[in-house]
């Protein structure tokens, strides 16, 4: 069997978290330091958020063999950020 899905890169909600972090500290150190419209501004950029899209591919496969033999891989690469992960197993299930 195998299968792809698009799913959120884990790297990229981390980056995400980041900005979005930096983005309402500035408006809690813009207050009272800057005009009332830029401020508002800098308040609607905070509250919108930061929106992620499906960048992440997940190809994986697993089997087992009619000789009693059991493989999975997995591979996820983001097209955004280029994250990647592999992952295999092979295990011989029956002696």
């Amino acid at each position: 069997m195998s299968t792809a899905n698009w799913g959120i890169c884990p790297k990229c909600k981390v980056n995400a978290d980041k900005k979005q972090l930096k983005n309402e500290n500035a408006v809690f150190e813009s207050y009272g330091n800057v005009p009332a419209d830029e401020y508002e501004k800098l308040r609607a950029i905070a509250r919108a958020g930061i929106s992620l899209d499906t960048s992440l591919r997940e190809d994986y496969e697993q089997h087992i063999t009619e000789d009693g033999d059991y493989y999975i891989r997995y591979h996820a690469h983001c097209e955004n950020c280029g994250f990647d992960f592999r992952f295999k197993h092979n295990e011989r299930v029956v002696n």
